[in-house]
């Protein structure tokens, strides 16, 4: 069995990161959370998130808009090494 390739650490050192964003996200804001994860993980539309949420579709798009400068600001404080990704 190979090493890990250094490319092969180097990303799983930013999953761990991102695992480690999205669960500080998920303790703070467990509904901005949960709408993040639908809205991109599990694809849904602002309009299914409108049905299932009963909020409107401006109050989602801002909570999500905010929860996704929260992570943006947390990964750069918890990037696991100073290269930029692409």
């Amino acid at each position: 069995m190979e090493a890990p390739s250094a490319n092969g650490e180097n990303r799983l050192a930013w999953i761990d990161a991102l695992h480690e964003i999205l669960a500080r996200l998920e303790d703070e804001d467990a509904q901005n959370y949960r709408l993040v994860c639908e809205r991109y993980l599990e694809s849904q539309s602002i309009k299914e998130l409108v049905q299932a949420t009963g909020r409107n579709a401006n109050e989602i798009r801002c909570r999500i808009y905010r929860a996704l400068e929260k992570l943006r600001t947390w990964g750069v404080e918890c990037r696991p090494d100073s290269e930029v990704v692409p």
